[in-house]
């Protein structure tokens, strides 16, 4: 069987290597000379991969047609391009006194080792703290958009209260909307700890107290971290009770993880709620400032039609490396067989020997069966290390209890304190989350909310991620302000094959990744 030069190139690019040889491809699959050669060809031959792969597998290439067949097994890695510095931090503003920020809020963020604010901070906080027009502001997992919207936010309550007082019963001054209750609280307390406790705030979500939260809210709140549906329930409440809050005193809403809330198909309640508050609650004298990681032009097209009966003018930043991923990720393609009866075993087969030398591993999965079926298995196999200590084998979906999802994120959270035990590395990693990406929006795994965070050092996307935009997310999960990430294990079955390969030429390159919602991942 003859093929195209261009099918050959591919094929001396992802042979399987032994472990030895493994290095050479994580700085650039092909000689420097050749590799965008190498990685065009690839592209121009996605459609007769599957031809190339019967090929390999078979031995045709080597004359013996006869020989038995084995299961095909190759690694690719890549490391992502670029330096962090021309990504992160702002080049005009030195410190956030600089961007008009107080002296303790200086103070405190200095303490906390985020004296210099980053690229993406710079540009909120003068939009933010003006309040004067709508905005959306677009920039990569890590890059601090927490305390991008909760610095101008703390500033700016504290000069209205300066001026106005204490805010009045039943009324709110700022709301931030999140998608799940775990994200509420660590926003709720970093913005706690970040005003020093000196501005009243609470919680608004379905995993919490209706009676604690009523109480608060008919008081009177600077600042409301909530889920959009337990708002509303608040704001609309049902059998002719007096609603526990108003927001005819608002003067910011902030929109956590918008691209997600956008890309919302499975279930519409989230976009539905958002409208709802967008049209009959929040006033068009108060400032809408949406954040997210990723912005496909569909969404922006989106947010435009619904933002447009408010009047305001919208102010749309898009931050540097928007859609690639983060520079230094060194991320490994582990292309598991084809000739597989079961691909959850052959995905877990391949998976367990890369969990050792890690002490906080991230294992995301697509679905809440997927990630409950993998629980069970990991548990399953830290309980039969003997000799070892046994690693804690932790889980977070949407089918879980509000207090064990928040249990098992501060378990995970916990195991960076084993970061001085080497005892805890060489015998395997010291925690495993198991979660779904879903339950995972924009979460950090910090120690503690104003500390400067630490990604996980291993992220495993059990299931490959759907699309590009879940794959810009997911390995955003190794990456937090400007310290080294993770290391990045991708498994991919053989339908994922070239969606996958592209993703890491793309990454290799510094390339933008399309990222269009739901796209299909053959077409992409």
């Amino acid at each position: 069987m003859l093929f195209p030069a261009a099918l050959i190139a591919c094929a001396v690019v992802l042979r399987p290597l032994p472990p030895c040889q493994i290095s050479h491809l994580s700085r650039g699959a092909a000689p420097p000379c050749r590799r965008h050669a190498a990685v065009a060809a690839c592209d121009a031959a996605e459609s007769d991969w599957g031809a190339l792969d019967s090929w390999l597998s078979e031995g045709s290439h080597t004359g013996e047609s006869d020989a038995p067949t084995k299961p095909r097994h190759a690694i690719r890695d890549a490391v992502s391009a670029g330096h962090i510095h021309d990504h992160f931090y702002s080049k005009t503003a030195s410190d956030w006194l600089a961007l008009g920020a107080s002296d303790p809020l200086q103070r405190s963020l200095t303490e906390w080792g985020y004296a210099h604010p980053t690229f993406a901070q710079a540009a909120a906080y003068p939009i933010l703290a003006a309040a004067d027009e709508d905005a959306l502001f677009a920039s990569a997992p890590g890059t601090g958009k927490c305390l991008a919207y909760l610095v101008p936010a703390i500033d700016r309550l504290r000069r209205i209260e300066a001026v106005e007082g204490q805010t009045q019963a039943g009324e709110v001054r700022c709301v931030v909307l999140v998608p799940s209750s775990e994200l509420a609280q660590q926003v709720l307390e970093t913005a706690r700890q970040l005003s020093n406790y000196t501005i009243r705030s609470t919680i608004v979500t379905g995993e919490h107290s209706w009676s604690t939260q009523k109480e608060r809210l008919s008081k009177g709140v600077d600042l409301v971290v909530a889920t959009s549906g337990r708002l509303l329930a608040h704001l609309n409440p049902r059998d002719e009770m007096e609603p526990s809050c108003t927001l005819n005193s608002l003067g910011m809403l902030v929109v956590e993880e918008a691209d997600a809330l956008y890309a919302e198909t499975r279930d519409s309640a989230p976009r539905n709620n958002w409208r709802l508050l967008l049209s009959e609650h929040i006033p068009k004298t108060s400032a809408v400032s949406l954040f997210c990681n990723t912005l496909p032009e569909g969404v922006e097209s989106t947010i435009r039609s619904d933002l447009s009966p408010r009047g305001r003018t919208l102010h749309v930043w898009r931050g540097r490396g928007l859609h690639t991923t983060r520079p230094g990720i060194e991320a490994t393609l582990v292309e598991v067989h084809r000739d597989v009866t079961d691909p959850f075993e052959a995905r877990l087969e391949e998976l367990l020997p890369r969990l050792s030398g890690a002490r906080r591993t991230l294992v995301v999965a697509n679905t809440v069966g997927t990630s409950s079926r993998l629980h069970r298995a990991l548990d399953a196999w830290a309980s039969e290390r003997e000799g070892r200590i046994r690693p804690r084998v932790l889980m977070i979906n949407e089918s879980r209890p509000a207090e064990e999802r928040e249990r098992a994120l501060r378990d995970f959270i916990a195991a960076d304190g084993a970061a001085d035990d080497p005892t805890l590395v060489r015998g395997g990693p010291a925690s495993v989350l198991v979660a779904t990406a879903r339950a995972l929006r924009g979460l950090n795994f910090g120690a503690e909310p104003t500390a400067v965070v630490e990604p996980p050092d291993h992220v495993a996307c059990f299931d490959f991620p759907p699309d590009g935009q879940q794959y810009v997310k997911r390995l955003g999960f190794a990456t937090r302000g400007d310290g080294p990430p993770g290391r990045v294990t991708l498994l991919a079955l053989e339908r994922q094959l070239p969606f996958a390969r592209r993703m890491l030429a793309y990454d290799a390159e510094g390339t933008a990744i399309g990222v269009e919602p739901h796209t299909p991942v053959h077409s992409i």
